[in-house]
Order: structure tokens, then C-alpha cells, then sequence
């Protein structure tokens, strides 16, 4: 059932008249386990011709061989990325992100999400995006939402959710 959700999902994004390409999607993952068992997930699914697990720790390598795979199995160049989300290693979210933006990889339109930015107190990310926002580059929100899996003291049954939230950050221009 999912695999039928996200294949149509991805199915009406692909063959968009009006779309300039066909939609993909590239997880990257730095443990081998992870990454076989989500290929499986996605060979499951029949999702093989929509998502690519890619195996990397570094975000530079992971951008070349994004690259190379969409020139590859496209005959093009990876133009930009229309959504990224980012849930990795949280000391590299800045950093990631700037690598990226310099790649040219978002333009005006593409939207990052940033997981854990409040629980794993990712500051930095946040001043760089709002920052960004002072300047008129990007419109972004934190979004509060609890810890998955996590309970504190106090609270409906004597516990209360830990906090947590993601960044939700859109271009308005190129960065």
C-alpha cells in the first residue's frame, strides 16, 4: 500500500507536463546495514526505478556520485534539488547545507527540512537559516514537535514528551 502511494506520488511528479524532470529519490546512508536493508525496502515496494540508497559518509562524495548516477541514467546533469531533508550527523547540518548551497544544488522554490534542530540544540543551523531570512533569501519556521519514542517526567500518565522540532526553510531566491 505504501509502495503504491508513493509510486503514483512520485508517478504524477514525474509526468508533469510542465515538470523539466523526471522526479527521483536519492536517501544517503553511512551505515551498510541501513542502506541494505532500505534497498530491500525499496525493492519491495517496486520503488527500484524511483529511489537509489546511496552508501557514503561525506556529504562532498555523496553529491559526486548523485551527480554521476543522474548523468548516468539520465543524460543530464542534477540540475537542483527540489526538497532535502537532513537528518544526519548533527554537528554537519551547517556545513552540509552551505556545501550544497555552493554546489548550486537549491535554488528559489527548494525546501530543506532539518530534523532534531531543538533536541539536539543544532543553534548554529538555525541562526544560519534565519539569518539567511533576514537577508530575503528564505522563508523558515521551527516546527515543535515531541521526541519520537521518549517520555519525560510529569504529564498525561505521569510523563510528558521531550521537545523536539525540525526547521522548515523555503527559498525565495537562489542562495
Amino acid at each position: 500500500m505504501i509502495g503504491d502511494t508513493l509510486r503514483n506520488n512520485f508517478s504524477a511528479l514525474g509526468s508533469n507536463e510542465s515538470s523539466h524532470h523526471r522526479a527521483h529519490l536519492y536517501s544517503v546512508e553511512v551505515d551498510q546495514m541501513h542502506a541494505q536493508r532500505a534497498r530491500k525496502i525499496v525493492s519491495l515496494a517496486g520503488l527500484d526505478d524511483w529511489i537509489t540508497i546511496i552508501e557514503s559518509f561525506d556529504c562532498e562524495d555523496a553529491i559526486e556520485r548523485i551527480k554521476e548516477l543522474e548523468h548516468r541514467n539520465t543524460s543530464s546533469d542534477l540540475s537542483y534539488i527540489d526538497f532535502l531533508f537532513i537528518d544526519h550527523d548533527k554537528d554537519l547540518y551547517t556545513s552540509d547545507l552551505q556545501l550544497i548551497e555552493r554546489e548550486g544544488l537549491l535554488k528559489k522554490g527548494s525546501i530543506v527540512v532539518a530534523d532534531n534542530v531543538l533536541w539536539a540544540y543544532i543553534t548554529n543551523y538555525i541562526d544560519y537559516v534565519q539569518l539567511k531570512a533576514k537577508k530575503g533569501v528564505v522563508e523558515t519556521k521551527t516546527v515543535e514537535c515531541p521526541v519520537e519514542y521518549s517520555e519525560n517526567e510529569i504529564g498525561e500518565l505521569g510523563f510528558e514528551r521531550l521537545k523536539d522540532g525540525i526547521e522548515i526553510t523555503t527559498y525565495l531566491s537562489n542562495p
